[in-house]
C-alpha cells in the first residue's frame, strides 16, 4: 500500500486519487462540510458494575466524503458517579 499525504483537497492510496471536500479552501483538514459531529449516530445506553453509559455508534461508509473504505467509530460516555461524566 502507497499512500501521498492530502494536500489541496486530495490524496492519493495505491495509484488511486481521491478528492475530499475542502472545508479550509482547497484543503480539507476537519473532515469536509460535513464532518462526523453533523451525522446520526447510533445511541445504546449500558449499565456497568455501578455506573451507566451511552455507547455511540456510526459507520462511514465506503465513498463517504470522497474517502475509501468503511470505517467504524464507536465512542462511550460513561457516568462515574452522580452528576460526573467522562468520555472514554
Amino acid at each position: 500500500m502507497t499512500r501521498t499525504l492530502p494536500r489541496r483537497g486530495a490524496f492519493t492510496l495505491d495509484g488511486r486519487t481521491y478528492r475530499l471536500p475542502g472545508n479550509d479552501d482547497p484543503n480539507s483538514p476537519h473532515g469536509g462540510d460535513k464532518g462526523f459531529d453533523e451525522r446520526v449516530w447510533d445511541v445504546e445506553p449500558y449499565a456497568r458494575g455501578r455506573g451507566a453509559g451511552l455507547a455511540l455508534r456510526y459507520v462511514s461508509v465506503d465513498g463517504e466524503m470522497g474517502c475509501p473504505g468503511i470505517l467504524p467509530l464507536r465512542g462511550d460516555c460513561v457516568s462515574v458517579s452522580g452528576s460526573q461524566a467522562r468520555g472514554v
